[in-house]
């Protein structure tokens, strides 16, 4: 006998919905325990420390994401509350005004002989400088020869300042600072390198439209490169047939708006693909990246001195580690090489002899590097390994470019929160005197930008003043902090080019 049973339409519909309501709760329940995990990874992994939804110094959650542009990750020390308030020093807003909003190029000279016309620097413009470059070997002898040349307007006379530093400088805000000063006095022989696709979105660089694609990166800072050849700038962006790179000078520009030379930095070697070209929409001649054997190179491509744009197109396979800006007149040229999360250590990844290429091929004055920052925010610091490390990654470049001056920069002030105070990270001190002692034995020069920016307490009544120069992690500055840095920097270097300038019996 066969039983039938009658299911009523409102019963299928109530357990449809009860099921539903039970899948709904748990996917709520699912999605919320993902947030609240990836928002406490900020607070548990040091290196995502800046990324904090909320900190004590912040009122509302996120809001420090949308305050001023930073520079990179950092830390402080203040000797009153965080709530307090604190007015910039006369020092301070002297450097924050120092830099031109629209810097005008200075006028072209005709090339002469050196030594023709001497160089004269003001007395006044150097007299605030308090902290001074510290060079007992001479270490910037070279750097200051190279600026001669070109302050003289000799025929090819380029300096070139390469810095390599960590999220302090990457965002380029310091360094371009620098850069139009510099520029602006000696003249402005172009952008110089640039990465053919950036490590991060933390990366500009000022005064370029970057547009890029479909790359995939080997980075200096997460390694992944078995060869150790990471390009000159610590990131190879391996290409396939839909990779590009377009790079563009922004309009409006009185100083960095042209360009007479491209350099393309990249890498041959067996089933290697080829790289095609355009500047200002015109195809120029492409290259072949194939060789027998693995090997780094260089292409360059002349244009009339201008504006332009160029667009560089994969076929195939091929290694690209970025592109060279540059204009053939005397001038400046100041390469940004900050990535973030860069160390001494990691420095050291990059093969020996795939180094000492890309420096031949770059031909620095003057290496700059920075770096630190990362180091202190890590749980376990044994000094003596750091000083060994570090001794290491100064020697490298020692060593790949003895002809080039090298100048050492310890981190910025970093502060961290103790109760209602913020104070500088102990460990800091210790690790500048570190730097310093091995830049001055390695025959480099120290510059103690620490002091310079005022030393201990610095981020901590930074983060107070208005307009505000550091960011929430007192850590990374802001574009303010960052104008004041960047003239630092300028006015210490033009302050021992003039000490040099006296010694060869030139007027200061």
């Amino acid at each position: 006998m066969t039983t039938f049973r009658t299911i009523h339409t409102h019963d299928v519909i109530n357990a449809g919905s009860s099921a539903q309501s039970k899948g709904g709760l748990k996917h709520a329940l699912t999605v919320l325990t993902t947030a609240a995990l990836v928002c406490s990874l900020p607070y548990l992994i040091p290196s995502l420390h800046p990324y904090q939804p909320w900190t004590l110094a912040d009122p509302l959650p996120f809001i420090g994401f949308f305050q001023a542009t930073s520079t990179g990750p950092q830390v402080a020390e203040a000797s009153g509350g965080v709530s307090s308030h604190a007015a910039l020093s006369h020092a301070e807003r002297t450097l924050l005004n120092f830099v031109p909003e629209k810097a005008q190029a200075p006028k072209s000279t005709p090339p002469h002989d050196l030594g023709a016309t001497p160089i004269v620097i003001p007395p006044a413009e150097i007299a605030d400088v308090k902290v001074k470059i510290e060079d007992p070997s001479h270490a910037m002898r070279a750097f200051y020869r190279a600026l001669s040349r070109t302050g003289q307007s000799e025929k090819g006379a380029i300096t070139r300042i390469s810095h390599w530093g960590d999220s302090a400088i990457a965002p380029d805000k310091i360094t371009a600072v620098a850069r139009i000063l510099l520029q602006k006095r000696f003249g402005d022989a172009g952008h110089g390198f640039i990465l053919a696709a950036p490590a991060t979105r933390w990366y500009h660089y000022a005064g370029i439209n970057h547009k890029y694609g479909n790359w995939k990166l080997r980075r200096i800072t997460h390694g992944g490169a078995k060869d150790g050849r990471y390009g000159y700038g610590g990131v190879r962006a391996i290409g396939s047939s839909k990779s590009f790179t377009r790079l563009a000078i922004s309009p409006g520009r009185t100083i960095g708006n042209r360009v007479s030379r491209y350099e393309i930095y990249y890498l041959k070697g067996p089933h290697q693909g080829s790289l095609s070209f355009r500047v200002d929409g015109k195809r120029k001649p492409g290259i072949s990246a194939k060789a027998p054997s693995w090997r780094d190179a260089v292409h360059t491509i002349r244009v009339p001195d201008g504006n332009h744009r160029l667009s560089l197109q994969v076929s195939g396979s091929v290694s690209v580690y970025g592109v060279v800006l540059e204009r053939d007149v005397p001038g400046v040229v100041y390469d940004n090489l900050g990535l973030i999360g860069h160390s001494a250590k990691r420095l050291l990844k990059a093969q020996e002899t795939h180094f000492r290429s890309q420096l031949a091929f770059r031909k620095p004055d003057l290496m700059v590097l920075s770096m630190g920052g990362n180091t202190l925010v890590r749980k376990y610091w044994k000094p003596e390994r750091y000083r060994a490390v570090f001794t290491q990654s100064v020697k490298r470049f020692r060593d790949a470019r003895k002809s080039a001056s090298c100048l050492v920069l310890p981190p910025l002030d970093h502060g961290e929160r103790v109760g209602g105070t913020v104070r500088t990270v102990p460990r800091l001190l210790e690790m500048k005197t570190i730097q310093r002692e091995v830049a001055l034995k390695q025959g480099c020069a120290f510059y103690d930008i620490f002091a310079a920016m005022g030393g201990k307490g610095t981020m901590g009544r930074w983060a107070t003043t208005r307009p505000r120069l550091v960011l929430h992690d007192y850590a990374h500055v802001t574009r303010h902090g960052a104008r004041i840095l960047g003239a630092l920097i300028y006015k210490a270097l033009l302050h021992g080019f003039a000490t040099h300038l006296a010694s060869t019996n030139q007027p200061p």
